[in-house]
């Protein structure tokens, strides 16, 4: 899947078959989910938690904090769990 960053900004991956990207200056914590089939939202910091529900491409999300552990593999990339909130619900999302 190929990420698109918007003009000149950089760019968070959060990937199971998924991805987000920085949308607003490097203060502002907000991110949208750029995977056409969407990005599940998890419980726990694990890809194999329980799914709190999955956010459609262009859901706008605030990153709370940043994947503390880049040593997770999943689907061939490495990443780590980063921390979201999204319509009231906080939960992880793989960032690799």
């Amino acid at each position: 899947m190929r990420i698109c960053p918007r003009a000149g900004l950089p760019v968070v991956l959060v990937l199971v078959a998924s991805a987000v990207t920085v949308e607003s200056a490097a203060d502002d914590a907000r991110r949208y989910v750029l995977a056409p089939t969407g990005l599940h939202l998890r419980e726990r910091p694990d890809p194999g938690a329980r799914t709190l529900g999955t956010m459609a491409y262009g859901t706008a999300v605030t990153l709370l904090d940043e994947a503390r552990d880049d040593g997770m593999r999943v689907e061939g990339l490495t990443g780590g769990m980063a921390r979201i909130e999204v319509n009231g619900v906080t939960g992880y999302v793989f960032d690799g």
